[in-house]
């Protein structure tokens, strides 16, 4: 009887190192995996890959607005770079002025479009600054609006 007990624990001791093995393996096979990309992301910045941002135009002129009325212009781009271009902000000097970026990335090739709204409180010409913050070589860009509020 002691020894079908004695070979019954070895079994079990045995079952349950194959199962610690199993999962260790498993949790060293899933890192390796999703460590994948970001290694490749990062070798092609330093084999010189960085994004790149191209607008069309930094300055938009908003022309004429009727008072206490909303407009919005966008602003186009370009990722001219070999990376994707992330956006990690956009935002302005005043509460009168609201850009809206991307969320997701801008793959290489690719245009995108950030939004900007102005709401024509006060009467008279304004020139108000987006400043754009990105992982672009140039990481920090100002975009201008301008125009005049009218009655």
């Amino acid at each position: 009887m002691a020894a079908v007990g004695l070979h019954h624990s070895i079994t079990i001791k045995s079952k349950t190192m194959k199962n610690t093995l199993l999962i260790i393996a498993t949790f060293i096979a899933l890192a390796t995996f999703a460590q994948a990309p970001i290694q490749g992301q990062n070798a092609a910045v330093s084999k010189g890959g960085k994004a790149q941002i191209k607008f069309e135009t930094r300055e938009l002129d908003f022309g004429k607005i009727k008072k206490d009325t909303p407009a919005t212009r966008d602003f186009v781009f370009v990722n001219t770079g070999n990376v994707p271009l992330i956006i990690s902000n956009a935002h302005a000097g005043c509460g009168c002025t609201t850009p809206h970026a991307p969320d997701g990335p801008i793959l290489p090739g690719q245009t995108g479009v950030i939004t900007t709204g102005f709401n024509a409180r006060n009467l008279g010409n304004f020139t108000k600054q987006v400043t754009v913050t990105s992982n672009a070589e140039e990481s920090s860009i100002i975009l201008v609006i301008k125009g005049e509020v009218v009655q």
